[in-house]
């Protein structure tokens, strides 16, 4: 029976609870399966493989992680990456895998090498070097202040060297392994691997020529597995009702404009805090409120859902056949944001143009949009095939 490890990286939600979903997908009695996660948010996923090591698996606090995010400053400093290396080869040595599968463990595609193991990465299209990437500036500190069409106008100028810059702790890793750098960017710090499996759906990335070892797999379902609070049968049905989670990484600054904005249409709100601390809240019998809840069941009951704008839970509103309303910061929510926006299933207002009218106004126009749920539903009923079956039919068919 072969072995897989699983490596979930432990600093945003996202990137744990994908490897673990899939982890969980396969056959117990055809793999040898672990899951190697930190204890950041174990207690809020709903399916485990059966063999779990949990450990302190992060070089950089998840903290010091979403500032860095936030500033867009690198991510990964040369001394974490090399901690990252110790960590890997220490889990190599104890479970000896035949394959490794990898989150956004950007470790993984210098240590695998290293030892000889086949290494599957799990990340998004916009990542591929193969992506046009649009003229879209994410969240920084002089976007503030310029005009968002010359701003996208400076950061299309300055990204192939802002992408050099980023990359030069992981080229000086691959430097020390004696691995090359020719033409290596961010994109391939981020997607490099023997084959690497993007969790999207072709319906958003419908131009994207794939290389010979990328793959689309489709959306990762997952929720956290919580009860339903107590309030979920009297959460009222007379009113339309609006979903709001701005998750792990979303910039909860924004988050009373966002709801003010929200209850300002006349909707009933469900709001999902994610465990953090968030500004003081309206009151009002029309807002409901809880830290975490499965999302899934309340993208279904919606008529719109809020987030931050990234691929987890504007495909997790999709999915349900419910359109979506992005807020997005980052660069990685922005490229996800672009694609369901080309798409003409969600609307956007951006985090540092957040405003309560800005969210009252967008999020009117989707509510009263008789296409928006339409094709929503029609994007769901395109996406039935499940993620975990596309996955083992990549797995089987890699040669690994």
């Amino acid at each position: 029976m072969r072995k897989i490890l699983f490596i979930a990286e432990g600093n945003t939600l996202a990137h744990v609870a994908r490897p673990a979903a899939l982890a969980a997908s396969l056959n117990p009695t055809e793999w040898n399966i672990t899951l190697a996660r930190p204890p950041r948010y174990a207690n809020l996923l709903r399916t485990l493989p059966p063999h779990i090591h949990q450990a302190d698996l992060i070089a950089c606090p998840p903290e010091q992680f979403q500032t860095r995010l936030a500033k867009g400053a690198i991510l990964y400093t040369l001394q974490e990456l090399q901690a990252y290396v110790r960590h890997d080869q220490a889990l190599f040595e104890d479970f000896s895998p035949d394959i490794v599968i990898g989150d956004f463990r950007i470790s993984l595609a210098v240590s695998a090498r290293k030892r000889g193991i086949p290494y599957v990465a799990l990340s998004n299209a916009y990542w591929s070097p193969n992506f046009i990437r649009p003229p879209l500036a994410p969240e920084l500190p002089f976007t503030k202040f310029l005009p968002i069409s010359l701003a996208n106008h400076v950061f299309a100028a300055i990204a192939p060297l802002a992408f050099q810059f980023h990359a030069n702790p992981m080229k000086k890793l691959r430097q020390e392994y004696g691995l090359s750098n020719r033409g290596f960017t961010l994109n391939h710090a981020y997607t490099e691997s023997d084959l690497t499996l993007y969790c999207d759906a072709p319906e958003l990335c419908p131009t994207l020529q794939l290389g010979p070892t990328e793959r689309l797999i489709g959306h990762v379902g997952w929720a956290p597995d919580v009860p339903l609070p107590s309030w979920w049968e009297n959460v009222p049905n007379s009113k339309p009702i609006v979903y709001i989670n701005l998750g792990s990484s979303g910039n909860i600054k924004n988050s009373l404009k966002i709801l003010t904005g929200a209850l300002n249409c006349g909707v009933t709100v469900i709001f999902a805090t994610a465990g953090r601390k968030h500004p003081e809240l309206p009151q009002t019998e029309q807002l409901f409120t809880t830290d975490f809840i499965p999302g899934d069941l309340v993208a279904r009951k919606a008529a719109a859902v809020i987030c931050n704008g990234g691929s987890p839970a504007t495909y997790q509103s999709l999915c349900e056949g419910t359109p979506v309303l992005g807020v997005p910061a980052n660069l990685d929510q922005h490229l996800n944001m672009y694609l369901v926006s080309q798409a003409r299933l969600g609307q956007q207002v951006r985090s540092d143009r957040c405003s309560i009218q800005a969210i009252e106004s967008r999020l009117s126009r989707l509510l009263n949009d008789p296409l928006a749920r339409e094709r929503a539903q029609a994007f769901a009923n395109k996406t039935r095939e499940s993620a975990a079956t596309a996955f083992y039919r990549e797995l089987t068919s890699s040669g690994f």
